[in-house]
C-alpha cells in the first residue's frame, strides 16, 4: 500500500526527504532507548537561528564534529508572554535545537558537557518511545465499548463536527480503508504538486505528514497499529459498514511518527505538527518511562500554547510506573477497562491516571479493508480522544483543559466494584461516560497547577525539614460558592501542618495563587532514604469532591559540602560528586563556582578479582553493592570553620560482608580551602580473614572539554591528578592520606582502552581490582588529551575478623599543578595534625578496638598479646569525657549502651605512649 500511495503523491521521495536508518543505544542512565549521536538542547534565551548560538556552544559543537545543527521545531515562535490569561505557563519551543554527531560519540558525556554551559537550560538524548498495545487476534466483544461509554445516548445529543480534527500520531494508516477514507481531513491549500502552496514549511502535506521519515507519505510501512488507533476515534459512523469511531463526524489527520525501520523517531515532532495544523485533540498511543524536559515542553506547548487536548495511553505494565507522555502535566493519562468495567490485566494504574476507557479486545479498522480486535491502553486512548472531540464540537468555547476536566468529573466510578478493589483510588475519576460528559455541565473542577516544592534551603527534604507545597489553583468549570481544600499524606511519617483551608467562592476560570500561603509538610524522623512521598489534595466545591495527588522523593541520601572553594555532594552510599535529580539536586563537584567537573565518582573496595564492592558502572548498568545504614549527619566540632559529617554504610554478601564508617571533613580557612577529606573505617564483620584488600576512589573527571584531559601522578604525595589540555587551567585530584601504600591507575576512556582496560564494554570486577592493584601513572599524553578516568587506591592490607582499617582520601582542586600539590601538602598536614578526626598514636603498640561502629560495648585488645595497664578515656566530639576507666591485662571492654549516637574519641594512655581512635556509636 505504501508504494502505491507514493505513486499517487508524485514520487515525493524523489524530492530528497526519505527516512534514514538510525542507530539505537541503551544506557543504565535512562530506562528508554535513544538515537545514537543526537543531542537535543534548550537555550535559556531564544535566538533567531543556529548561526547566533553562543561562542561556547559553537566551540563544543566543533570540537565533537557536529553536523545538521538546527532548530528542533523550525516553525515555533516565541510566545508573547510567559503565561496565558488563566495563569497557565506557556512553553517556548523556539529555544530548542538539535545537533547530530558521529554515532561513535559517547553521547552521555557530551550531554553532560552541554549541561555545564551557562547558556543551556537542558540537554538530553532523543528518546525513542514504544507502542502501547497487546496484540491479539481474537474477535470477541466487538464494539462493547460503545455501550459501556453510553455512546448511543450521547450521539442523540451531539454527533460532532467535521471542523473538529483529531491528530493521530502513530505508525501510519491506509487512506483507502472504506471506514476511514471519508473522515480524513484534507489540506486543500497544499495539493499534490511538488510545491509548498500554503507556505507552512511542508511540501504536499495534503493528507497528513510523516515526521519519522520527514516526508508527505503517512501511510503504514506494515505496522497497522496506527490503522487500528485511527478507527477507534474516527471510523466513519452511520455508514452501514464496519465500526463506528467515538468522534462520529469529527475528522482526523494521521501523522506517521515511525521511520522506515518502525522506530518512533518522530513522536514528539508529530505532536507539534498536529498542534500547528489545527488539531484540537491529539492522540498518543505510545510512550516510555524516561522523563524528558524537552518532551514535557512539547506537551505544554500543544496543550497550553495551542489549546490541544492531548490523550495518551498510560502503559501496559500492570504497574504504577510513570509512563510518558501520559504523566506529563496537561496530558490526559488513559487506562484500559474490559467489557465488565474491570481494569484490564495489562493496564497501568496509579494516583496519576485521569480516566479509563474500554481498551481490552476492541474491534477497529485493520489492513486491506479488514477489521481486528486487539487490546492495550493504545486502544483506550483513541477511544477517549474521540469522546473529547465530540465535546470540543459541542462546547467550542471551552479550552482543552476544560474538555479534559469535563470528561473526568462526569466519568463513572469503577474502582468500587469487587474486581477493582485492589486499585481503589488508582483508577482516576473512573470510566468515561460520553452521555454524562455532554449532559452534566454544572460541576466545578478545582485543580492545582504547576505545583512546586521547597524547604527554603537546599531542597534535600531531610527529616525535620518543612516542605512548602504551592502552585496556582484554578476552577476550570462551573462556579462554586464555597471551596475547601484538605491535604493528606498517603504514606506514614509525614505530618501536614496546615491541612485544611477555605478558599471561598471561585468563579469559572478564576485562579488563586498559593505561593504566599503554601501547604506545610513536616518530614518525620523515620523516613527512608529517597522515599517517595505522595500527598492527596481533596477539594470540596459546594459538595462536589475531587482528589489530586502529587508525588516527590524526600530525604536525600547525600550531603552538600560547600564551606570552602570546593562545592560537592557526598553520598552515604559511597558515591562522590552526587548530582541528584530535579527534586533532590546534588552539586556534583565544583571548584571556584565552576560547573560540575565530575561525571562519576565513588569508593571501590576489593578483595580479589571477583569480589569488589562499589556503586559505580558495571558490566551492564551501575552496580549497587553499598547501602546506607546511617545517614551522613553533621557532627559538632570544637574547631572553628570546620565541618564534619559522619555516617555508616554496609555491603552485605555471603562471602564479603563489611561495614564502613564514613567521615567527611572540610575546612573553610586558607590554606585548607582546596580540599575535602573522606575517611572510611572499614570493619570486617565476618569470621574470615581478607588479605590483599584495596580501597580505591574512582573518578571520571570531565574538566571543561571531557575529551581533552590529561592525567599524572605525584608519588611522594600519593596524588593522582587530571588537568585540562592543551591549556592547563584546572587541576583536580585524589590523594591517599593514610599510611597504606598508594597506587594510581589512569585510564583513557576510549573504545579499546589504553593499558589493558576497555570501559566501552563495561567495567567488570576483574578490571576494577586490576586498576586498584596496578599502576599506570599517566594518560592522555598524545594530542590534546583524552577522556580520563582515574583510580587512586590504598593497599594491599589485611583485615582480620572484627578488625578495623581506616583509609582516608583527599579530593582536591587547583588552577595549576603547583596549587594542587600545595593543597595536597596542606591536606596531609591537616589530616595528620589537626586532630579531627583523631586516629593518631605516639606509640608503636598496636591496639584493636572493635566492633566499630558499635551499639552496646567496645572491646580493647592489645595486638602483641602482652599484659599492660592503661588509662582509657572516651570523649565526645566536643572533648567532654563520657567514660573513664582503668584497663588491666591483654583485653577489656567498655559499655556504651546508654551513650547517644555519634562520633567519639577513644584515648588510650599507657607507659609506652598514647593511642587515639575514632569510635562511632549507632543504636
Amino acid at each position: 500500500m505504501r508504494s502505491f500511495y507514493s505513486l499517487l503523491f508524485l514520487l515525493v521521495n524523489l524530492l530528497g526527504l526519505s527516512g534514514q536508518t538510525v542507530k539505537i543505544e541503551h544506557s543504565s542512565a535512562y530506562s528508554d532507548p535513544y538515537i545514537a549521536g543526537v543531542v537535543n538542547f534548550c537555550l535559556i534565551q531564544s535566538l533567531d537561528n543556529a548561526a547566533q548560538l553562543p561562542v561556547s556552544i559553537h566551540k563544543l559543537l566543533a570540537q565533537h564534529g557536529a553536523f545538521n545543527v538546527e532548530r528542533k521545531f523550525p516553525h515555533a515562535k516565541k510566545p508573547f508572554d510567559s503565561i496565558n490569561a488563566r495563569g497557565e505557563r506557556l512553553a517556548d519551543l523556539s529555544c530548542i535545537y538539535k545537533a547530530e554527531f558521529p554515532v561513535s560519540t559517547e553521547l552521555l558525556k557530551l550531554i553532560d558537557a552541554f549541561r555545564k554551559l551557562p547558556e543551556i537550560k537542558y540537554a538530553e538524548p532523543h528518546f525513542i518511545p514504544a507502542l502501547s498495545y497487546v496484540p491479539n487476534d481474537t474477535r470477541i466483544g466487538e464494539q462493547y465499548s460503545l455501550t459501556k461509554l453510553n455512546a448511543f445516548a450521547a450521539w442523540d445529543l451531539h454527533q460532532g463536527d467535521t471542523n473538529t480534527v483529531i491528530g493521530v500520531t502513530d505508525t501510519g494508516y491506509d487512506p483507502f480503508h472504506p471506514d476511514l477514507s471519508n473522515n480524513i481531513q484534507k489540506n486543500y491549500a497544499d495539493p499534490i504538486n511538488g510545491l509548498d502552496d500554503d507556505n507552512d514549511g511542508y511540501t504536499d502535506n495534503f493528507m497528513g505528514w510523516d515526521t519519522g521519515n520527514n516526508d508527505s507519505d503517512p501511510t503504514s510501512d506494515g505496522n497497522y497499529h496506527g490503522q487500528h488507533v485511527s478507527g477507534l476515534c474516527s471510523a466513519s459512523t452511520d455508514n452501514a459498514i464496519g465500526v463506528a469511531g467515538t468522534g462520529y463526524k469529527c475528522r482526523f489527520i494521521h501523522i506517521k511518527v515511525a521511520n522506515s525501520d518502525g522506530v518512533l523517531s518522530g513522536a514528539y515532532e508529530g505532536i507539534v505538527y498536529a498542534a500547528d495544523h489545527g488539531c484540537k485533540v491529539i492522540n498518543c498511543s505510545w510512550g516510555g518511562t524516561t522523563y524528558s524536559d524537552m518532551n514535557a515542553d512539547v506537551i505544554r506547548y500543544a496543550a497550553i500554547n495551542m489549546d490541544c487536548a492531548i490523550f495518551c495511553g498510560a502503559g501496559n505494565n500492570n504497574d504504577e510506573v510513570s509512563f510518558y507522555p501520559a504523566m506529563y502535566p496537561y496530558a490526559m493519562a488513559i487506562g484500559s477497562t474490559d467489557n465488565l468495567d474491570n481494569k484490564s490485566s495489562f493496564s497501568n494504574f496509579g494516583y496519576g491516571l485521569d480516566v479509563f476507557a474500554p481498551g481490552d479486545l476492541v474491534v477497529s479498522t485493520w489492513s486491506n479493508g479488514e477489521y481486528l480486535s486487539t487490546g492495550g491502553t493504545s486502544m483506550a486512548s483513541p477511544t477517549a480522544a474521540g469522546c473529547a472531540a465530540l465535546l470540543r464540537s459541542a462546547f467550542p468555547e471551552w479550552s482543552s483543559q476544560q474538555i479534559g476536566e469535563q470528561l473526568k468529573v462526569t466519568s463513572d466510578k469503577v474502582d468500587n466494584i469487587p474486581f477493582n478493589s485492589p486499585y481503589a483510588g488508582k483508577m482516576g475519576y473512573g470510566r468515561i461516560n460520553m452521555f454524562r460528559s455532554l449532559a452534566e455541565t454544572g460541576h466545578p473542577s478545582i485543580v492545582l497547577n504547576d505545583a512546586t516544592t521547597s524547604d527554603g534551603a537546599e531542597n534535600l527534604f531531610l527529616p525535620g525539614d518543612t516542605i512548602r507545597l504551592s502552585g496556582v489553583l484554578i476552577n476550570y468549570l462551573s462556579a462554586a460558592n464555597d471551596v475547601n481544600l484538605e491535604l493528606t499524606a498517603l504514606n506514614p511519617n509525614f505530618q501536614i501542618l496546615n491541612p485544611s483551608r477555605g478558599m471561598g467562592a471561585m468563579a469559572s476560570l478564576q485562579t488563586q495563587n498559593l505561593n504566599t500561603d503554601p501547604f506545610l509538610i513536616l518530614v518525620g524522623d523515620a523516613v527512608g532514604f529517597n522515599e517517595l512521598i505522595t500527598v492527596q489534595l481533596q477539594s470540596n466545591a459546594d459538595g462536589f469532591i475531587q482528589n489530586q495527588t502529587f508525588a516527590f522523593p524526600v530525604n536525600a541520601d547525600f550531603i552538600n559540602v560547600q564551606n570552602n572553594l570546593i562545592k560537592t555532594s557526598i553520598g552515604g552510599n559511597s558515591i562522590l560528586g552526587v548530582t541528584g535529580n530535579s527534586f533532590l539536586p546534588g552539586l556534583g563537584f565544583r571548584f571556584r563556582n565552576s560547573e560540575n567537573l565530575l561525571y562519576q565518582g565513588g569508593l571501590m573496595l576489593g578483595w580479589n578479582s571477583t569480589h569488589v564492592h562499589d556503586n559505580l558502572r558495571g558490566i551492564s548498568g551501575d552496580d549497587a553493592d553499598w547501602n546506607t545504614t546511617s545517614r551522613l549527619l553533621e557532627m559538632p566540632v570544637s574547631l572553628p570553620g570546620i565541618e564534619m559529617h559522619s555516617g555508616i554504610m554496609e555491603a552485605q554478601s555471603n562471602d564479603f560482608p563489611v561495614v564502613t564508617g564514613v567521615c567527611v571533613l572540610s575546612a573553610e580557612a586558607i590554606p585548607n580551602d582546596h580540599f575535602v577529606i573522606v575517611e572510611y573505617s572499614i570493619n570486617n564483620t565476618s569470621s574470615g580473614v581478607y588479605d590483599q584488600l584495596y580501597a580505591g576512589i574512582f573518578t571520571d573527571w570531565d574538566l571543561i572539554d571531557y575529551s581533552s584531559n590529561k592525567a599524572g601522578y605525584q608519588s611522594t604525595l600519593k596524588l593522582g591528578y587530571v588537568h585540562t589540555a592543551p591549556i592547563d587551567t584546572i587541576y583536580t585530584g585524589v590523594q591517599v592520606l593514610t599510611d597504606q601504600n598508594a597506587r594510581h591507575h589512569a585510564i583513557e576512556n576510549i573504545p579499546g582502552g589504553v593499558g589493558g582496560v576497555n570501559l566501552a564494554d563495561g567495567f567488570s570486577s576483574d578490571e576494577k581490582y586490576f586498576c586498584m592493584s596496578s599502576s599506570q601513572d599517566q594518560a592522555g599524553l598524545t594530542g590534546n588529551g583524552s577522556d580520563i578516568i582515574n583510580v587512586v587506591s590504598a593497599g594491599p592490607f589485611t583485615l582480620q575478623p572484627a578488625e578495623e582499617q581506616v583509609v582516608a582520601f583527599a579530593l582536591l582542586a587547583g588552577n595549576s599543578l603547583s596549587e594542587l600539590t600545595q593543597a595536597a601538602v596542606d591536606a596531609r598536614n591537616f589530616y595528620t595534625n589537626t586532630g579531627v578526626p583523631l586516629n593518631n598514636s605516639t606509640t608503636e603498640t598496636e591496639w584493636s578496638v572493635f566492633p566499630n561502629p558499635t551499639s552496646e560495648k567496645l572491646t580493647l585488645k592489645r595486638g602483641d598479646g602482652k599484659y599492660t595497664q592503661a588509662n582509657v578515656y572516651l570523649a565526645d566530639i566536643r572533648g567532654r569525657i563520657v567514660r573513664d576507666q582503668k584497663w588491666t591485662g591483654i583485653s577489656s571492654s567498655m559499655n556504651v549502651t546508654e551513650l547517644e549516637e555519634g562520633i567519639y574519641i577513644l584515648k588510650i594512655e599507657s607507659s609506652e605512649g598514647v593511642t587515639q581512635k575514632r569510635i562511632v556509636i549507632r543504636h
